[in-house]
């Protein structure tokens, strides 16, 4: 135990250096990059001051003639400078959702990240500056993963086949998740494939990204699937949101069980879940795939038995409560039969009629279907019942 603790306390440590490593790295290139665009805003402020320089350049009593190459040069910047403006004064777009740029050298992205707004480029040689815009916006997904195999601890099978595991029924499950893409790190949002069409001809998927978190969530799902019944994994919609949620962002959720089989779908640990969701995923938590995003919301909608299973369910379900109801139905009339035997006593305390007669009085009251025999009332309660039992069931009386 001591062993396996400090292995997990090696890798927590490599963990937060790999992380601390790469927030250096992060740091260093938008460093770089904002460095970077203060290229174009020197390139404009030169040629207008060029062409201002050359333009009075004339009238100063020391520069020699002619004025006209004076006024030639000022000319050639001012026009540069107009080209400049006008061709590499660039917008990142102020709409809804919001957008944000990121910008490139030669290619290369940089993690300095550009606001909404006109700004300068430079993307001719030997510069070659431009941005890369990403929408900042909320994407919400839908995904249904169907025939989640779950296990069979029902049948014990052979001596030969004691511990091991056996198929048991498959479920479909429906999984939402809302995610946004992490300015800070828009670089791995862009590699991870956010703004490249997907090529999958999954509806639910629009980007690569979509894709990876698809197969990402689907893997995750279908592991847990191995671990329970199918109608474990009908009542673990919490679970599986935790679940979920630890394969995203890479880490253990505080207060939960080191195996989510041993999760308390009613108890603390899910009191303990639902109040870290909702103070973690309020400003989003990122993930530690390298995907830029931040994970907004996620919720298990359903979970429930699939195909052939699923009629089976309803079936059993079903007639579980037909036999509810036939239980119900025959307790009170059993009930309602010992209320007429206990009516029927005599002054001595003895009933006139026994249980079984009770019992047909109650049917007969109950089914209104059934062959009646109609008594003319005599005011006795008792005399009524009695005649009851004294006439054929099939006797109509007037």
């Amino acid at each position: 135990m001591a062993n396996e603790n400090d292995t997990l306390s090696n890798m927590d440590k490599e963990e937060k250096k790999r992380l601390e490593e790469r927030e250096q790295e992060r740091e260093a290139s938008a460093k770089l990059g904002e460095k970077i665009m203060k290229i174009p805003k020197s390139i404009f402020g030169w040629l207008l001051g060029l062409g201002a320089l050359f333009l009075i350049a004339p009238f100063v009593p020391f520069v020699s003639e002619p004025a006209w190459l004076w006024i030639f040069l000022s000319v050639i910047f001012f026009g540069n400078a107009i080209a400049f403006f006008m061709t590499q004064l660039k917008t990142v777009p102020a709409s809804n959702p919001t957008s944000k740029a990121v910008v490139t050298y030669w290619g290369k992205r940089y993690a300095h990240v550009l606001d909404e707004g006109d700004w300068f480029m430079a993307n001719f040689l030997p510069f070659r500056i431009d941005f890369i815009v990403v929408s900042i916006e909320n994407q919400n997904l839908d995904f249904v993963y169907t025939h989640i195999r779950c296990k069979d601890e029902s049948a014990p099978g052979t001596d030969d086949e004691v511990g091991k595991e056996r198929a048991g029924g498959s479920v479909e499950v429906e999984v939402s998740v809302t995610f946004v893409a992490d300015t800070e790190n828009l670089i791995k949002h862009i590699t991870a494939g956010g703004i490249s069409r997907s090529e999958n001809k999954n509806p639910e998927t629009k980007t690569l990204i979509h894709d990876i978190i698809h197969d990402m969530l689907g893997e995750a799902v279908r592991q847990e699937g191995r671990n329970r019944t199918w109608e474990r994994m009908t009542f673990s919609q919490k679970a599986l949101i935790g679940i979920i949620l630890e394969k995203l962002i890479g880490k253990k959720i505080p207060g939960m069980p080191e195996k989510w089989t041993d999760f308390n779908e009613d108890g603390k640990e899910a009191g303990r879940l639902r109040t870290y969701l909702e103070k973690t995923l309020v400003n989003g938590v990122s993930d530690i795939h390298d995907l830029g995003i931040k994970i907004k919301r996620i919720n298990v909608v359903r979970a429930e038995p699939d195909g052939p299973l699923a009629e089976a369910a309803n079936l059993s379900a079903i007639e579980k409560q037909e036999r509810i109801a036939e239980l119900v139905q025959t307790e009170a009339t059993i009930e309602q039969g010992e209320l007429y035997v206990k009516a029927s006593k005599d002054n001595d305390g003895n009933p006139t009629i026994t249980l079984g007669e009770g019992l047909r009085v109650s049917r007969l009251e109950r089914d209104k279907n059934s062959s009646e025999v109609h008594v003319d009332s005599s005011g006795s309660p008792l005399l009524d019942a009695a005649a009851l039992f004294t006439r054929s069931p099939s006797t109509k009386n007037d």
